[in-house]
């Protein structure tokens, strides 16, 4: 990103922003799976759930959380559910 802003590349630098944003969620649901991986097996980890993936920046919910992604402002209705 510094590098980005370094060369004034607005588009470069925005959607760096966008990935780190993304990969923060990324990490916490990552870790939430690692903390209950050795809990009972009706946890979540084992239970079959939908997240949801927006297709501009990549950031993940596990449900609607407004009518705009958090962190680039895509429509929620363009995410995309993984399952």
């Amino acid at each position: 990103m510094e590098h980005a802003r370094e060369c004034r590349d607005a588009a470069v630098a925005r959607k760096c922003k966008w990935a780190l944003a993304a990969e923060k969620t990324h990490v916490r649901l990552f870790d939430e799976a690692l903390a209950f991986l050795e809990l009972k097996p009706d946890s979540w980890v084992w239970a079959a759930r939908a997240f949801y993936v927006c297709p501009v920046c990549g950031y993940t919910a596990e449900e609607q959380q407004a009518a705009l992604c958090r962190v680039c402002n895509c429509a929620w209705t363009r995410f995309e559910a993984v399952r």
